[in-house]
């Protein structure tokens, strides 16, 4: 085996390592090569006193912590095999899906019925106020009672309606974040097939 392939096989089977760390691992490699050809070996020979490709990328992945890439020789088998444990599965993680769904809606309309909450508070303790200072002509205890009341209501509704607001940002930005990591795992799924 030539130099050129080993690297091209290496690069396939590193391919879950960064760019930076594989530059690094091939630059090794390259120079322990030119060292045995210098000593006097073939190519052919120093590329093979190293191993397979698969045996260097098994260490060097072991090194780095990773496991080693074994999707590489994956054919039609395997692919079947998981197509039938997503359909045999999928009584589990469809249900699962849907409770996880069926929650983030939940949450959405108690946050949205906190909103309309606030917003009605705030709005009956100002419609009522007018009712309530006229009753206060009429009979002067329940009508400051009342008015009282009103204005409670409504100093209530204020921060009442701004954490409301808040907690439905901090809701939207979750499930922004929850569908972009979706996104990229999707992505990532796709790139390393």
């Amino acid at each position: 085996m030539d130099r050129e392939r080993f690297f091209k096989e290496l690069r396939k089977l590193l391919g879950q390592l960064s760019p930076q760390e594989r530059e690094q691992i091939f630059q090794y490699y390259a120079e322990i090569i030119d060292d045995k050809i210098e000593g006097g070996m073939s190519e052919a020979q120093a590329v093979a006193q190293l191993g397979t490709p698969h045996q260097v990328a098994v260490k060097i992945l072991e090194e780095n912590g990773a496991a080693p890439n074994s999707s590489t020789g994956s054919g039609t088998g395997s692919k079947v095999l998981i197509t039938v444990a997503l359909v045999l599965g999928s009584p589990l993680w469809l249900s699962l899906g849907i409770a996880a769904l069926a929650l983030l809606l939940s949450a959405f309309i108690v946050v949205l019925a906190l909103l309309l909450t606030a917003g009605v508070m705030g709005l009956c303790g100002v419609l009522m106020l007018v009712p309530s200072v006229l009753l206060a002509f009429r009979e002067p205890a329940a009508g400051l009672f009342q008015v009282g009341c009103c204005l409670f209501v409504s100093g209530l509704a204020i921060p009442f309606g701004l954490g409301s607001y808040k907690l439905w940002g901090a809701l939207c930005r979750l499930i922004d974040t929850l569908i972009k990591r979706l996104r990229g795992k999707s992505a990532e799924r796709r790139t390393a097939q």
